[in-house]
């Protein structure tokens, strides 16, 4: 597969939030033993727990699918963010999705690894040898699944737009002026110029 010339902004995009959902809502975890855990959920709400062992309930709220949440929402603003950055730059769609689509199951794989670790350590007391790490196969997969269903919905939208634009309409904005219209100096001389 080529990678689309948008590849390495996409993947610092992707980066960028993969440290954001891990600091804000995954790595509070380690420190549940010592001093509980607090952390806003997504889509507004709070899940704080603290004075009690990490077992039981506590085990079920962290795997009870508050993360999914974050996936699902970062994912979609981060597609958006792709498709519109292709369609300023006049990149195809479709090819800048599909390198958000590998970095965004890359995305996946690293917040369910470490809460993986995360959940071993807790359960392990010190000694996560003691215990077996949690198989997060499934839920990677379950993810993978919903960005995909994003992402395919996004390029099909995208093959049915037909481009009809003159490349002298670039030349015009709309921007808030006098008269509703102005011209792009910038975008015209630099035409000009790199005509000679």
């Amino acid at each position: 597969m080529k990678l689309s010339p948008l590849n390495e902004i996409i993947k610092a995009d992707v980066e960028e939030v993969t440290k954001a959902i891990l600091k804000d809502a995954v790595d509070p975890w380690m420190f549940f033993n010592s001093k509980g855990v607090q952390i806003k959920k997504v889509y507004g709400g709070s899940i704080s727990i603290s004075g009690v062992e990490y077992s039981g309930s506590a085990v079920l709220i962290f795997w009870n699918g508050f993360i999914d949440a974050y996936i699902k929402k970062r994912s979609r603003d981060l597609i958006e963010t792709t498709r519109l950055k292709a369609i300023e730059r006049n990149i195809l769609v479709q090819g800048a999705l599909e390198s958000c689509r590998l970095h965004l199951h890359g995305m996946i794989s690293q917040i369910f690894n470490r809460m993986a670790i995360i959940d071993q350590r807790l359960r392990g007391k010190g000694y996560p040898n003691s215990v077996e790490i949690k198989d997060v196969h499934k839920r990677i997969m379950q993810n993978c699944l919903v960005v995909d269903t994003l992402i395919n919905s996004e390029i099909e939208s995208s093959k049915n737009i037909k481009r009809k634009t003159s490349k002298w309409l670039n030349a015009f904005e709309l921007k808030p002026n006098f008269f509703g219209m102005g011209i792009n100096l910038n975008w015209l001389i630099s035409k000009v110029f790199r005509k000679k």
